[in-house]
C-alpha cells in the first residue's frame, strides 16, 4: 500500500516530479533514500524535485520545513526555493545547507 501511496504522490506531481522518467521508478527512488510519503511531499512541496539531492538536504540537516525558503543565492534577479535551487545543480549543497539553516546568503 506504501508504494502505492509514493506513486500516486508522483503522479500527482507530474512532470515536475518525474520529468521523463516513469513515476514508478522515481517513486522508488524516494522510498529507496528513506523518505516517506509525507517526507517526499514536504520536499517535493519546496520544489526539491530529486530525490537524491533531497536525501542530502536531509542529511546535512536541511529539513523538509527550511527547503522551501527562498534565495537569489548567486541568481541575480531569479529566485526559487533552497530545495530547487539544489535540486536543479544550481547551488552545492554545502551553499543550499547555509541558506536552509538562515546563515547566508543574499535574497534571504
Amino acid at each position: 500500500m506504501k508504494a502505492a501511496q509514493m506513486i500516486d504522490l508522483i503522479r500527482a506531481y507530474g512532470d515536475f516530479a518525474y520529468g521523463i522518467g516513469s513515476p514508478s521508478d522515481v517513486a522508488q527512488e524516494w522510498a529507496a533514500a528513506g523518505f516517506s510519503v509525507h517526507e517526499a511531499r514536504q520536499y517535493l512541496d519546496a520544489r526539491c524535485f530529486d530525490a537524491s539531492r533531497a536525501a542530502q538536504l536531509r542529511d546535512a540537516g536541511v529539513a523538509a520545513k527550511d527547503a522551501p525558503r527562498h534565495t537569489t543565492a548567486e541568481l541575480g534577479d531569479r529566485e526559487d526555493t533552497v530545495g530547487y535551487l539544489h535540486s536543479n545543480g544550481d547551488i552545492t549543497l554545502k551553499e543550499a545547507a547555509a541558506l536552509g539553516a538562515g546563515t547566508a546568503g543574499p535574497g534571504r
